[in-house]
């Protein structure tokens, strides 16, 4: 019985670390897309995880108050600005691109995933 207990949060820590890391790889894979489009400097991808480190770790802070989520983006906007030197016009460019990019990804995983599951259906269902 007391392990039971133990297992729960432990469990709980486990599934967190592992979508935050999950998370993290992904933010610097669109981060990196995005910086390339515009022609950033510093696109290696130790600094650009490195930039996706502080993004995530900020976004954690985002649904606290609205006022902080307003500062969050800004600090964000101003990190990605200093950090690969672009401006922060461009920096605001570069988070609304990686935003858009991912979408487009998930909406074509969506389609492609919805297109299998109809062929496998057809195949199995098949008479």
């Amino acid at each position: 019985m007391i392990f039971a207990s133990l297992i729960d949060p432990l469990l709980y820590v486990v599934v967190i670390i592992i979508w935050f890391l999950i998370n993290l790889l992904i933010t610097t894979i669109f981060l990196k897309i995005a910086l390339g489009i515009v022609g950033a400097k510093h696109t290696d991808f130790g600094q650009v995880f490195v930039t996706a480190l502080v993004i995530t770790l900020l976004c954690s802070l985002f649904f606290i108050h609205w006022l902080i989520t307003i500062i969050i983006l800004i600090l964000i906007f101003y990190f990605i600005a200093k950090r690969h030197d672009i401006g922060f016009c461009m920096a605001i460019i570069v988070a609304i691109l990686a935003v858009v990019i991912s979408i487009l990804v998930i909406i074509l995983l969506v389609i492609i995933f919805g297109a299998l599951n109809l062929t496998i259906n057809a195949i199995i269902h098949f008479p």
